[in-house]
């Protein structure tokens, strides 16, 4: 073989005569048996040998490359190799055509510079399919663009869903239906309501020289200048978010009294409407003040900041157990976990016994009398089927914490966000201003003629105008962007609008559920319930930590 190698190319050059290369390659690739095949041997690019052709020996080329030098129109690639004596070929498709011996490179121009949802593009080249043309960007429906781009140099196209709106082919910077909006939403005559009050003392049952919290709430009726009547004593309420009624400018007012006489005592509402004062003696609500009888205000977590956390158990027996591992709890969530630094942990107990009820509960926690005191009893009663699992709000919260009856972490996390501020997030039958504009929001388009039922006005008037408008598409998938599916885990906390919110159907809540709305394992508080318990940390803390540096 050695020999044969040596002197072949002598004998080639030697032959009178070659077999023309295209006559050879398409008997080759179409596997043509008219030629006698005395040997192949392999070189760089190419492979060469003799054959017989009829009575004539002759010597033969086969080079690599393009195939449309003897086929037009081929846009392949051919390879050539020995198998024995007999050559035998490989192609490869080229998708842009060959040239050179070589596949040409992908030729891709997009005039609006690759991805860029917002400015709309003509992108021209060659798909990877080899289909030639020129694409625009276009919408596809009112949520979804198609956007053409180049990908080294091969024309691409990806969907995406635009969190705004897609409008003549571009993601939309206003609403996907602002403009229909702006030509057909009909003038609202503003909001209109049923009559609802709502008058909550905090705590009912209190300790001397504790202060209690006066909260009333009232819709479908104007009135100016409400007081809280305490037997003799009156006192003006405010809406100032300072003064125990969450949330500045909501609709709720409130008023923190201390001082407040031992005994039994009932709180009355007045106001003045069309220019009559009103006493509205058929909403008493009764509170008690009593002595402290002993409890003992024990500091768990060594202080560490201006936010005093205050636990309290009834009906363990020993509580400490069950407090600190719901502290530790409690600091392993967000946005809790980012302030765990500014929080100083007080336990509170009437010593070797322990209540029983969650009333009295409310009398341990006074134990502490601390500034910025927030408050959470854990309640090892008994739970009959369908009861509440709790209650929280401005400042104070208890839960029903027994298990393995049920999860107990859940539930107090729940009833602690409303210790912070927030209301419950779910669909109930009361109509009325959000207690909390910052989480619930109002559209005059719902329509509740029979029933509040959602309407292609107030979801849009929720999408453009709600609190949180900025923030939708977040949570789940890609940021500013609606495009979670139920099978995403964090599908339920993708920021949107649904109706519901506060107990009031003719509201909007941001997320689908939260731990807000049912309560489940693992606890999610949503993007929004967090943005709004970072904002009352940072003003309680004077600090923006963790995940709360991303809400500005």
């Amino acid at each position: 073989m050695k020999w044969i190698l040596l002197f072949l190319p002598l004998f080639i050059l030697g032959c009178s005569a070659e077999i023309e290369e295209s006559f050879l390659s398409k008997r080759i690739i179409g596997q043509e048996n008219s030629i006698d095949w005395n040997n192949c041997f392999e070189q760089k690019d190419s492979v060469v040998g003799i054959a017989r052709q009829g009575i004539i020996t002759k010597s033969y080329r086969l080079s690599d490359g393009c195939q449309n030098r003897w086929i037009p129109e081929s846009n392949e690639i051919v390879v050539f190799r020995c198998q024995g004596d007999k050559p035998l070929a490989s192609t490869l498709n080229c998708v842009t055509g060959c040239s050179k011996g070589e596949c040409k490179p992908p030729s891709c121009k997009d005039d609006d510079g690759g991805k860029e949802y917002y400015l709309q593009g003509n992108t021209s080249g060659r798909d990877i399919d080899g289909n030639d043309g020129e694409f625009r960007d276009a919408c596809i429906n009112h949520e979804k663009l198609i956007e053409y781009y180049c990908d080294l140099n091969q024309l691409k196209a990806t969907p995406h869903t635009c969190p705004k709106g897609c409008e003549n082919g571009v993601c939309s910077e206003l609403d996907k239906l602002q403009i229909k909006i702006t030509r057909d939403l009909p003038k609202s005559k503003g909001p209109s309501f049923s009559e609802s009050f709502n008058l909550e003392i905090i705590p009912e049952i209190a300790a001397t020289n504790s202060i209690v919290r006066f909260v009333f709430s009232a819709t479908g009726f104007n009135f100016t200048r409400p007081r809280i009547e305490v037997g003799e004593k009156g006192y003006k309420l405010y809406d100032d978010g300072f003064h125990g009624d969450s949330f500045a400018n909501d609709g709720v007012f409130g008023v923190e009294v201390k001082n407040l006489p031992l005994g039994d005592y009932d709180a009355t509402i007045t106001y003045f409407q069309e220019g009559r004062k009103v006493n509205r003696i058929d909403k008493i609500k009764r509170g008690s003040v009593i002595k402290n009888a002993g409890a003992q205000c024990e500091n768990v977590v060594q202080n560490r900041g201006k936010i005093n956390l205050v636990l309290a158990g009834v009906g363990y027996g020993d509580s400490k157990p069950i407090i600190e591992k719901m502290i530790s709890e409690i600091f392993n969530h967000e946005p809790f976990s980012s302030y765990g630094g500014e929080f100083n942990v007080w336990m509170a107990t009437n010593g070797p016994s322990s209540y029983t009820n969650i009333k009295q509960g409310y009398k341990i926690v006074t134990a502490c009398q601390l500034d910025n005191q927030f408050n959470l009893i854990l309640n090892n009663g008994s739970l009959s089927y369908g009861s509440e699992f709790g209650h929280g709000a401005y400042r104070y919260g208890n839960a029903y914490h027994n298990p393995p009856f049920y999860d107990g972490t859940s539930v107090a996390l729940h009833e602690l966000m409303h210790v912070f501020g927030l209301v419950d997030e779910y669909s109930g039958e009361e109509i009325g201003i959000s207690p909390s504009l910052s989480q619930c929001y109002f559209s005059s388009h719902v329509d509740c003629s029979n029933g509040c039922k959602e309407t292609d006005f107030s979801y849009s008037d929720c999408i453009i105008n709600a609190p949180w408008k900025e923030m939708i598409g977040n949570g789940c998938g890609e940021s500013g962007a609606i495009d979670c599916t139920p099978d995403d885990d964090n599908y339920s906390i993708e920021v949107g609008c649904f109706l519901g919110c506060g107990s009031k159907n003719n509201l909007y809540r941001s997320t689908f559920d939260s731990g807000l709305r049912t309560i489940t394992t693992p606890f999610k508080i949503g993007p929004v319930n967090e943005k709004i318990i970072c904002e009352r940390l940072t003003r309680l803390s004077g600090k923006k930590l963790g995940v709360c540096k991303k809400y500005e």
